[in-house]
């Protein structure tokens, strides 16, 4: 029989983040793919003699130590972090589960980042600038899109080639 979740001992030396992050790649072998509730996960990284209710305080603080505990799971393990709402966290699994989760959120941020700093450069006339660090800084970064717009890095290597909407211009 598998072994339970509920079967794993934090290390009382680590900080929260850390033990967050040791439980959570432990999941992950023990049952990939499989998130984990954030009153589990309270259960085991607090210590706490019995499962704790949504609303307790500790619930809450696990749940803002999470995301503190994403670069140890990322130095420490080599795992990404998985958030499934209304279910728990959960540490991936392989490359291709990272790909496939992580990633697609990583990848998701940078294009809409992209799209505001496009609309930003396109407000600043940089001849307008005086301040000369100032203009070397927008110009960089004018000539930095212009390099992915030139090697198509956003439409093909992102996949944003779905249709207008969803294409930088530059």
């Amino acid at each position: 029989m598998a072994e339970k979740l509920e079967n794993y001992k934090s290390d009382a030396t680590l900080s929260t983040p850390q033990r967050i992050a040791a439980y959570l790649d432990w999941a992950a072998t023990i049952a990939p793919g499989r998130p984990v509730s954030y009153t589990l996960l309270t259960k085991i990284v607090e210590f706490c003699a019995k499962l704790p209710t949504e609303k307790d305080h500790r619930v809450l603080r696990i749940k803002t130590s999470v995301r503190r505990a994403q670069k140890h799971l990322r130095e420490a393990y080599g795992r990404g972090l998985v958030a499934h709402p209304g279910y728990g966290v959960r540490a991936t699994t392989s490359d291709e589960d990272y790909a496939s989760t992580r990633f697609q959120t990583d990848k998701k941020r940078f294009v809409s980042s992209a799209k505001a700093l496009d609309i930003s450069q396109s407000m600043i006339k940089t001849s307008n600038i005086q301040d000369k660090e100032l203009r070397n800084s927008v110009q960089a970064v004018k000539s930095t899109f212009k390099l992915l717009v030139q090697h198509d890095v956003l439409n093909k290597k992102l996949d944003l080639s779905k249709g207008n909407k969803d294409q930088i211009h530059f």
